[in-house]
This record gives C-alpha cells, structure tokens and sequence, in this order.
C-alpha cells in the first residue's frame, strides 16, 4: 500500500478566485503554490509557484487565481 494521495482524496483546483492564506502557508516564507499543495491537478493547469508580493499577493498567470496574505505583508 501506498500513501499517494487518490484523486478522491484531493480537493478541486481553482474554485474560488480569491484564496487568503496564513503565513504558516507559504513555502519557503515567501511563495505559494497554484493550484494548491491539496488540489487535484488533473483537473487545473500545472503547478506553480508564486512568489507573494511587498503588498502581501500574488498573482497566478494560468487561472487568474490571487492569493492574498492575512494581514498584508
């Protein structure tokens, strides 16, 4: 047995447009990924990883998904 993740086990990518994230979210304390870590991605485009911006957002170029930071930046 595996511990892959299944496809029934996984959220759908990209449903809301407007994702707030916590700072305990970002990888590496500065970037997030699009669609989400949590997502399925058979159902998205690929994966990619966002760099949060000074004002605390970042801005997905494939689904137009922005994810912005609680409290700012």
């Amino acid at each position: 047995m595996t511990n892959n993740t299944s496809i029934t086990d996984c959220k759908p990518a990209n449903t809301t447009r407007v994702h707030w994230i916590e700072a305990a979210e970002l990888l590496d304390g500065e970037e997030v990924a699009c669609p989400p870590l949590d997502a399925c991605l058979w159902d998205s485009h690929p994966r990619v990883f966002l760099k949060i911006s000074e004002k605390g957002e970042a801005y997905c170029p494939y689904c137009s998904t922005i994810y912005r930071l609680h409290g700012g930046s």
